[in-house]
């Protein structure tokens, strides 16, 4: 994402603020609106079990997607208000000298709030959007093939969840350096890192079948048309030829 190329860029008052709205909503309005729709699928198929038709509102599913992304908004607007991101000045010792024999401190400059508890309140947000999708993930399990996406979402949550943990990990690294053999702004890129490959890695599970001829993706049911038949649902195509038989 965008947030990410703003953690590798020089540190600046505009672009550590930036890069906390752009992570914070974007991963948001990233993962909420393929829970919000996965969601609603499960609940048509429960609705089905019981013979019961089910009208799902697109609008109603729109707004809830953004309802909850205004969250993340929300608390980037206190975070900005209250304890800003903006750089902060690391002194280096190195190894060289000038010409009068005075050691040579090095400049760096990274992003940070003054406060430890915003990033751990962002990383407790994104562990409960990865275990809300894991639940929903585990209940799409038994849904027909044409609709199941669980095998995919539990790989991108999987994947999500092991970046996530290496994020937590890096933060508590950072602060546990005691001398300044590594850089914050080395580490500051190493997240941007993690950030980026996290976001293609999804972007490749979720797109997979346009990069990948699958041809057992193919279905001969009409898409969006489902029955059950002795407890299990199967497309209403396949449903009426076994009937038929």
């Amino acid at each position: 994402p965008l947030g990410a190329l703003l953690l590798a860029s020089a540190p600046s008052k505009g672009t550590c603020i930036a890069s906390v709205w752009l992570i914070n909503v974007g991963y948001t309005l990233v993962l909420v609106p393929t829970l919000v729709r996965v969601s609603a699928l499960i609940k048509v198929l429960q609705a089905g079990k019981k013979f019961r038709r089910v009208a799902v509102d697109k609008k109603k599913l729109v707004k809830t997607s953004v309802g909850i992304s205004c969250i993340a908004a929300v608390f980037c607007a206190i975070w900005t208000g209250l304890d800003p991101m903006k750089p902060q000045e690391q002194l280096i010792l190195t190894d060289e000298t000038n010409d009068l024999g005075e050691t040579i401190v090095g400049v760096s400059y990274y992003c940070k709030s003054e406060s430890d508890a915003w990033f751990w309140i962002v990383f407790f947000w994104q562990g409960l959007l990865l275990a809300s999708g894991s639940a929903l993930a585990f209940q799409l399990r038994s849904a027909p093939k044409i609709v199941n996406d669980s095998n995919k979402l539990s790989f991108m949550l999987y994947s999500s969840f092991m970046f996530l943990v290496f994020r937590v990990a890096l933060l508590v690294f950072s602060r546990s350096l005691l001398d300044d053999s590594v850089t914050k702004i080395s580490l500051q890129m190493i997240e941007s890192i993690f950030w980026s490959i996290d976001s293609i890695v999804n972007i490749f599970i979720y797109f997979y079948k346009f990069f990948l001829k699958d041809e057992n993706s193919k279905e001969q049911a009409r898409p969006g048309k489902f029955g059950y038949n002795n407890g299990q649902a199967t497309p209403l195509l396949q449903q009426e030829e076994e009937e038929t038989l």
